[in-house]
């Protein structure tokens, strides 16, 4: 969990698609959206507000849909627009 918050606070995509889904596909599915979740509302809400609906969309997605979870990183460790 450590490696894929700082891997999204630095940008770094595809290691945090690395551990996003490493904790994924090892049985972490329900944690995995949650931290994903908390990490958008506590870091990135004031960056990103209209991300919110769709964050929480994907969140409940996750546990099906690992795409959710691919999507939510993505977003995430993308350049802030304004």
């Amino acid at each position: 969990m450590a490696s894929l918050f700082q891997s999204i606070h630095e940008k770094k995509k595809e290691e945090a698609l690395f551990w996003a889904y490493e904790l994924y596909y090892s049985g972490f599915e329900e944690h995995v959206a949650s931290f994903l979740s908390t990490i958008y509302h506590q870091s990135f809400w004031s960056l990103e507000p209209k991300l919110k609906k769709y964050i929480d969309k994907w969140q409940m997605g996750c546990i099906t849909q690992p795409e959710f979870v691919g999507n939510m990183v993505v977003n995430m460790c993308s350049p802030a627009r304004k």
